[in-house]
């Protein structure tokens, strides 16, 4: 069989038809160590002693080359690659990038159709990086532009909380994002139906609903919730 690589013919077991079916068929056994040796020109580390980020510069290289890898359409697919350097040299990409802070830290690249790159790439936590997805949400406020989850951040409220401020229709963005819920004062105390949640054992919205419907602030945060929601039926049909 010919090799591609040196032009050379040799036995079919130097290219693992035996083991692959053909697979390697391209390179020989001896033109496929060279590429691996290759790789590592710049001196691959003990794999006691492998930096945390190397299997992320390997995941890098997958997920822009590896055609059969889980999320190549999102990256090599769309065009995005990663630069000659840090392609040849994990050392490069060390240097460049350093190490990994943590385990909650992976590969960012800030412009999400840019490609890997000394210019592009960061390390970020992955809340970081939700908020530099290409299916974020914006929400913009006079001059200001941020994801749904920053300004939940920003404003005290759990991401569902504006999620449902906006998807009801009953608020505009400007009104979302300002809105105060009212206080409840109870005991000498003014705290907002969220504030006292946290020191009773009710959900903060059954106290606004009830609040809402006229209870009065005592009512709404002393009144227990009945454990089992098939007591009352039950009762009522026996």
């Amino acid at each position: 069989m010919l090799c591609k690589t040196c032009n050379q013919d040799k036995p079919a077991e130097s290219f693992g038809v035996k083991k692959t079916g053909g697979r390697n068929s391209l390179k020989c056994s001896q033109c496929r160590y060279k590429l691996w040796k290759g790789k590592f020109q710049d001196g691959r580390p003990p794999r006691k002693t492998l930096p945390a980020a190397y299997h992320c510069w390997q995941g890098m290289i997958r997920r822009c080359e590896g055609k059969n890898t889980v999320g190549y359409k999102n990256y090599g697919g769309r065009g995005i690659s990663v630069c000659q350097k840090w392609r040849n040299s994990f050392q490069e990409f060390l240097a460049d990038v350093g190490d990994r802070p943590s385990m909650k830290h992976t590969l960012e690249r800030r412009d999400t159709n840019g490609n890997y790159e000394p210019s592009n790439v960061v390390w970020a936590t992955m809340k970081q990086q939700n908020n530099n997805r290409r299916n974020n949400r914006i929400l913009v406020l006079g001059d200001r532009k941020q994801t749904m989850s920053q300004w939940a951040d920003e404003i005290g409220v759990t991401v569902y909380a504006l999620y449902a401020r906006l998807a009801r229709g009953i608020m505009t963005v400007e009104k979302a994002l300002t809105f105060q819920p009212p206080l409840i004062e109870f005991n000498g105390r003014i705290l907002s139906a969220t504030d006292w949640s946290k020191e009773v054992p009710i959900r903060a919205n059954t106290i606004a609903k009830r609040i809402g419907q006229g209870w009065t602030p005592e009512e709404a945060l002393t009144t227990s919730i009945n454990p089992d929601p098939w007591k009352r039926r039950r009762t009522a049909v026996a």
